[in-house]
């Protein structure tokens, strides 16, 4: 599942890369490589903090709507859930893995535009960011109490939407620092309470 996810994203940079790179769609279009982590929790689950680490990595499409507007769609694999504390020597209350196919559709806000140092090219430093996200849960994994529960998948909706906010610095015009809060405005668990919210650190390249 995971080569086939990683097959299907690299032919979709590389289709980007070349519509990116054609003279028509040159100031229309760009193509970004994004790489990064996730930590997530989950509202709901009687552990607090951001203490679930994952992998979030994809590619982003975008297209020019007027000189400080953007319109970006993105197509992640994203590690999601919830743990609650290690303590030594004993298994956790809680574990929740989620892998995810991601598909954020955002608004981009350029602002502070320079000019590279040759003079013949500009791009802005910062970028901010709003959507939603919608979320596609391909497998998962939960333990209670350090023994496998695959029952508590079956209450678990399999398609849910996140609201995203978020801003990129670039260092130049190629490579960027995003930060990224998500929040889903919706239960995932259809016989509780349970609210995912997510903090993003991830690295841009701008083909």
């Amino acid at each position: 599942m995971r080569l086939n996810i990683l097959c299907f994203l690299a032919l979709w940079i590389g289709a980007l890369q070349l519509q990116a790179q054609s003279s028509d769609y040159q100031n229309r279009f760009s193509a970004s490589i994004i790489a990064g982590i996730n930590m997530a929790q989950i509202d709901g689950d009687d552990a607090a903090g951001y203490t679930k680490p994952g992998l979030n990595l994809g590619a982003r499409g975008t297209a020019r709507l007027a000189p400080i507007w953007d319109l970006g769609v993105e197509i992640l694999f994203s590690q999601q859930g919830s743990q609650s504390p290690s303590l030594q020597g004993a298994p956790r209350n809680f574990y929740l893995h989620l892998n995810n196919i991601e598909v954020p559709v955002l608004i981009l806000l350029k602002d502070w535009e320079i000019t590279t140092e040759d003079g013949k090219d500009s791009y802005h430093r910062m970028q901010f960011g709003a959507g939603l996200s919608y979320n596609r849960i391909l497998n998962a994994t939960v333990e209670v109490n350090g023994q496998d529960d695959p029952a508590v998948i079956d209450n678990f909706r399999k398609d849910y939407v996140m609201i995203v906010a978020d801003l990129t610095f670039y260092f130049t015009k190629n490579w960027g620092l995003n930060a990224r809060w998500q929040r889903a405005p919706m239960n995932i668990r259809k016989d509780t309470y349970f609210n995912p919210y997510m903090f993003s650190l991830r690295a841009i390249f701008t083909l």
